[in-house]
């Protein structure tokens, strides 16, 4: 499962109030709050240039692989 990092990645930016910081950086405000909050099905690419542009990262900072119990990650590079 993919989990995304928009959150804790704006934290260490030391932004404060990041939904308000996202809505400026052209997103709209209702999927800001969704990207915060991580209910966010899927991002398109727009708006994944839109946050590594406005938050100076990769898209490989925006999220991370956690896998599934059954899931065997064996010899897996993620």
């Amino acid at each position: 499962m993919l989990k995304y990092n928009i959150k804790a990645l704006c934290t260490a930016r030391g932004i404060t109030k990041p939904v308000g910081h996202l809505i400026k950086a052209g997103i709209n405000p209702n999927m800001a709050s969704q990207l915060i909050n991580n209910k966010v099905a899927a991002i398109k690419p727009a708006v994944i240039e839109k946050l590594c542009t406005h938050l100076n990262c990769t898209p490989n900072d925006l999220m991370e692989w956690i896998p599934e119990q059954n899931t065997n990650t064996q010899n897996h590079p993620l």
